[in-house]
């Protein structure tokens, strides 16, 4: 009669110190886990690894996910652009100069056209050996935004943006679009001027529509023409007069 053995049966292992060691190790994991402490809620994990040696685990609670970081603060600024000068910086003066003289803030009378051609009539009064007028472009234009424009400017991916004229790509499309420019060239096609307007008042109030529509692109014979059919017909003969003659057969230069 043959005798069982009490584990059941025996198998040969021909890797038996292999298998040894893959126990063991588990079995050091399960008594590690099972007999790590925590003195209090601040207190980090103490695991062992493969080797023997420990190594502490962060302890990461779900208020710890819900907590603000430098790396989120950050992951979608736009960054500067990378300058070789070491010694160049933008002076406090010039950043609070273009604060208080050229400021957008998306508000309903503000023209994104004139401001910037007044914040590039600033800009190019810094002049840097080394510094191209883009990078000092796009370094001080930040500056010049606040309120709902900063926010969008903030919200900008960086790789879209890189070269000055794509800043003022992505600004005009935003706060000039082309709804915008449909209804200023509208306003120069028919303008008109008022009865208790001057000539010369006229002629002011029709360029400042054609500076709030630089991309217009109408010669300048049409507008002279447009100008002219929109005056009066006492002004009519004010400028017959000064002209010596009708107007309107006078050559274009």
């Amino acid at each position: 009669m043959t005798r069982s053995h009490p584990f059941g049966e025996l198998l040969f292992d021909p890797e038996i110190e292999k298998t040894a060691r893959k126990l063991n190790t588990e079995n050091r994991w399960r008594k590690a886990e099972s007999s790590y402490t925590m003195a209090d809620d601040n207190q980090d994990v103490v695991k062992v690894g493969n080797d023997g040696a420990n190594f502490v685990v962060p302890r990461i609670t779900l208020r710890d996910y819900a907590l603000p970081t430098l790396e989120g603060l950050t992951a979608h600024m736009l960054r500067p652009p990378p300058i070789n000068a070491n010694n160049f910086e933008l002076k406090p003066a010039l950043i609070q100069h273009v604060k208080n003289h050229v400021q957008f803030s998306c508000l309903g009378h503000e023209d994104p056209n004139e401001q910037l051609v007044n914040f590039m009539e600033i800009a190019a009064t810094l002049k840097v050996n080394g510094v191209p007028a883009d990078s000092i472009h796009r370094l001080l234009f930040p500056f010049s935004l606040s309120g709902r424009a900063k926010e969008w400017w903030n919200a900008q991916i960086p790789a879209n943006v890189t070269t000055w004229e794509q800043v003022v790509q992505k600004f005009l499309a935003r706060y000039f679009p082309a709804s915008k420019s449909t209804k200023l060239k509208n306003d120069i096609v028919c303008f008109q001027q008022d009865e208790d307007e001057m000539v010369g008042e006229a002629w002011e109030r029709f360029q400042g529509l054609l500076r709030k529509c630089p991309n217009h692109s109408f010669p300048r014979p049409y507008l002279v023409q447009t100008f002219h059919n929109g005056l009066t017909p006492s002004a009519h003969t004010i400028l017959d007069v000064s002209a010596g003659g009708a107007f309107d057969k006078k050559e274009t230069r």
